[in-house]
């Protein structure tokens, strides 16, 4: 049987799970979330696309990508549903049951964004945040890091994001928009800190405008569905930085 972790913390909200689409700023917001005062545990510091990290828990990711393969995916090929094993829920409950009970924890895992119902099984009280990015960045940094094609990355992009649109329609979420200027994204993600319970004042040297390399031509044509996902996530963005920092 299933054990549901329902925490109460200081900032009077449960676990904090960072979703979002493979390259759109997931590793960057979750990196900030860390300086402010998210416990994460073990994760990732280092790696070659990421020069400070992923800050992914690779005992999540390996269970997320367990999860994908034994419904005939994988993070590259989003299965049509998904359903949860009686080991992978095992498996899940032993990885939860590391994190702190007195301080507010969470991870990041783009695979959670297509996996979710399961973790929100044992996490019913947690708390979602993402990043959103435009798809032909998030395109070309893929072409860049796995050599998939453009339209591919396309249309994984358009695969990750209509999840994420289905899950912000069932339950909150508060999102950034990764690609805005430097000093916005600043004053979003310390907004988004101040809404978790989390500290705002830090510096947020996670954050270095250098390795957000990839930029997009508006003038680059997206498919009618792409289109209408993309402005949809802009525009909850820009609502919820309205909220936050109101």
């Amino acid at each position: 049987m299933s054990v549901q972790r329902s925490l109460g913390h200081d900032s009077g909200g449960g676990p904090v799970l960072v979703i979002g689409m493979h390259r759109s700023g997931t590793s960057c917001l979750t990196g900030c979330l860390q300086e402010a005062g998210l416990e994460l545990g073990e994760v990732n510091n280092q790696a070659e696309f990421n020069k400070k990290g992923n800050k992914e828990n690779q005992a999540i990711m390996r269970l997320n990508d367990a999860v994908l393969a034994h419904n005939n995916g994988s993070w590259q090929q989003v299965p049509i549903s998904i359903e949860w094993s009686a080991n992978d829920k095992r498996r899940r409950d032993l990885i939860l049951a590391s994190y702190p009970e007195d301080r507010l924890w969470g991870f990041k895992d783009p695979r959670t964004t297509i996996t979710l119902d399961g973790w929100l099984e044992a996490l019913p009280n947690a708390r979602l945040v993402g990043s959103v990015r435009h798809p032909w960045e998030v395109a070309n940094s893929l072409a860049c890091r796995n050599g998939i094609q453009l339209k591919r990355g396309l249309d994984l992009w358009t695969d990750y994001n209509r999840q994420l649109l289905r899950i912000i329609k069932s339950r909150p979420v508060l999102l950034v928009r990764f690609g805005v200027d430097s000093n916005e994204y600043l004053r979003n993600v310390r907004a988004m800190c101040r809404s978790l319970g989390l500290r705002s004042d830090v510096d947020m040297r996670f954050f270095e405008e250098r390795y957000r390399v990839q930029r997009t031509d508006n003038t680059m044509r997206l498919s009618p569905a792409q289109l209408a996902i993309w402005e949809q996530l802009a525009q909850m963005s820009h609502r919820t930085q309205n909220t936050v920092n109101s």
